[in-house]
């Protein structure tokens, strides 16, 4: 049986925590297993706040983020019309550790990777799309 909810949130990094809520709420909600929703919190945690860090300019943007549970898959979409901005391209090298904030790295982009089965980006009519999808397994 599918199970869908919505979250739409502001491109401020406190807005973050208004995910994680979300996700507690969607654990009550459909029974999702603590590993699980752990791996998902994080995986958002990151690729929002680089979406929000590199993908949005000073005006106001909405990222709404769709979530779908079918059988033992979670799917999240996230759609945002900020400035084109492809998590999933970041050089493997770049600037790993390097403490400069105007340039992503790749350590939370790799962990999020390494959380989910897959992560998707396309570019749809001036809107961001990022896929995840997420086996829901028993532990």
């Amino acid at each position: 049986m599918n199970k869908t909810s919505k979250l739409k949130i502001g491109n401020k990094i406190s807005e973050i925590n208004r995910i994680n809520i979300h996700i507690a709420q969607l654990n009550k909600e459909w029974k999702i297993p603590p590993k699980t929703v752990f791996d998902i919190t994080l995986t958002l945690e990151e690729i929002v706040s680089n979406i929000i860090k590199y993908g949005t300019i000073a005006k106001d943007h909405l990222i709404i983020l769709t979530f779908l549970k079918h059988n033992d898959v979670m799917v999240i979409l996230i759609r945002d019309d900020g400035l084109p901005y492809n998590p999933l391209e970041i050089p493997e090298d770049a600037a790993e550790g390097s403490g400069d904030a105007s340039i992503p790295d790749n350590v939370g982009i790799n962990l999020a990777k390494a959380l989910t089965e897959s992560i998707n980006y396309r570019r749809v009519n001036k809107i961001n799309e990022t896929l995840i999808q997420k086996k829901i397994k028993s532990y």
